[in-house]
């Protein structure tokens, strides 16, 4: 379980940068990611980062404490230094929400098949 957290940690870490980039309307990259992980990260990442900032004409306001107006990497230093533990909860609890999805899915997928089998098979009894 030890070696479980601190991976959750960075793959929160750098969801909860990534989210905060795409706010401010820098670059970033999820390279440092599993290929299975990058798609459900960028969806992540749209999701959070539309409720971090307003950006109208190039001029940002902070979503979440209303401060502003900010420069681009203004916003992106005041959200890291002021919001990031907020950020790291949502991130954190929205990727959970996803990743328990993601396990019921595959779940019930042998599940469907199983029934599957077994119904041909009675059938042809």
């Amino acid at each position: 379980m030890l070696k479980e957290k601190p991976r959750l940690d960075m793959l929160v870490s750098a969801i909860a940068e990534a989210s905060i980039r795409k706010a401010a309307g820098l670059n970033y990259q999820l390279t440092r990611l599993t290929p299975t992980l990058q798609d459900t990260a960028r969806k992540l990442v749209e999701e959070i980062s539309s409720s971090l900032a307003i950006n109208h004409d190039s001029i940002i306001r902070c979503k979440l404490c209303g401060r502003g107006p900010f420069t681009r990497k203004g916003y992106y230093l005041h959200a890291k230094r002021v919001h990031m533990d907020t950020i790291k909860l949502i991130v954190h609890q929205k990727l959970s929400r996803e990743l328990w999805l993601r396990v019921e899915e595959e779940r019930s997928r042998p599940q469907a098949s199983e029934k599957a089998a077994g119904n041909n098979g009675e059938a042809a009894t």
